[in-house]
């Protein structure tokens, strides 16, 4: 069983036993490997930020793990990021600055549940990540945000 050329929108096959259904699924798993390596060609900051922004947590947002998820070394990933003027730790911190300031808007503003949302375990750590990735303390933020 093949799948039918993509145009567009593909159909389909039947599926009419667990061999069909596995063979399916290995066909669209290569399908998206292929896309996926497509993308990350083309636009590789922008597929590391994908990836980041489906990581639950900060914890999560590591290089070994982002080069793992992509089939690639460490080494390999940084080097392309770098061609394309981009840095993981740059993109990292804008994840993590993102989820900060929709955190705070929608009126997270204490210290340690703001931590233990973004999952880090350790408030101290928490207020250097902050104080790195928005460009001010925790408590001057807090301050800004009470200023009209």
């Amino acid at each position: 069983m093949t799948l039918p050329p993509h145009k567009g929108t593909a159909l389909l096959p039947a599926v009419r036993d667990l061999a069909d259904l596995k063979a399916l699924a290995q066909q669209l798993e290569a399908m998206l490997l292929e896309e996926s390596g497509r993308l990350l060609r083309s636009d590789p900051a922008g597929t590391v930020e994908a990836l980041l922004r489906l990581c639950p947590s900060a914890r999560e947002m590591k290089l070994n793990l982002a080069a793992d998820k992509m089939c690639m070394s460490i080494r390999k990933l940084t080097d392309l990021l770098a061609r394309h003027g981009a840095s993981f730790t740059r993109i990292r911190d804008r994840v993590i600055r993102e989820r900060c300031q929709k955190l705070m808007d929608d009126g997270v503003l204490n210290a340690a549940d703001l931590a233990d949302l973004l999952g880090y375990a350790d408030p101290s750590h928490f207020y250097q990540v902050f104080k790195r990735v928005m460009g001010m303390s925790f408590k001057a933020s807090l301050e800004r945000r009470k200023t009209p």
